[in-house]
């Protein structure tokens, strides 16, 4: 008894320690890379919308190898008229997600509200394949930190990742441009036709 008590004890000190484990250690075990969905996703919308990469020449910008979630807001806050509360560039609520217009319908349904949600709550900082891009074509987070410290920073290209309808024909996804005093970002509707995933759709979410 004595001893089960004592295995109990050792059981709960191990989940304690996992569990606080510190960013820092977290970071040294890896970012996990995103599915081959996703991946697919963002390579059609960089060969789409024919991005400036570095590659292609002086003008061009790198795209961040990571990819952090897309936050979204299940319940959105209410304007009291006496507070009012700015939504995050990273995120976007439920309620305006089931109201984009596509068609003659929306892009999303009500069916598609669980699997959001879903997603966002098991969404984790990732980073996308970099093997299929030339190595100036992409800037590591810790290739970017060096530059804010050494105030050198470049313009680069940023995704979030994607969020997909139940049905997985459909996601919704952020795409920004970070520039010293400029940039600017979009939300892209994108769609899974005959096995290709296209943009359909897109609306400007800020600009400077």
């Amino acid at each position: 008894m004595a001893t089960l008590s004592l295995l109990r004890s050792f059981g709960l000190l191990l989940v304690g320690f996992v569990s606080c484990t510190s960013p820092d250690a977290k970071q040294k075990l890896g970012i996990p890379i995103v599915g081959a969905e996703t991946q697919v996703v963002l390579e059609s919308l960089i060969q789409h919308d024919s991005l400036a990469l570095s590659s292609s020449g002086s003008s061009g910008r790198p795209i961040l190898s990571q990819l952090a979630p897309l936050g979204l807001i299940v319940q959105a806050p209410v304007d009291t008229g006496f507070l009012h509360t700015t939504i995050r560039l990273d995120s976007v609520t439920l309620r305006s997600l089931l109201r984009l217009k596509y068609l003659d319908g929306f892009f999303f349904t009500s069916q598609d509200s669980l699997a959001l949600i879903q997603q966002a709550q098991q969404q984790q900082m990732a980073r996308f394949d970099t093997t299929r891009l030339a190595p100036s074509d992409w800037l590591s987070p810790q290739a970017l930190e060096r530059q804010k410290k050494q105030q050198e920073e470049r313009p680069y290209y940023r995704f979030s990742q994607p969020l997909f309808s139940s049905d997985s024909s459909r996601a919704y996804l952020l795409f920004d441009y970070h520039c010293i005093g400029c940039g600017g970002g979009v939300a892209y509707l994108v769609e899974r036709k005959d096995g290709v995933w296209q943009p359909v759709g897109w609306r400007r979410r800020w600009i400077n």
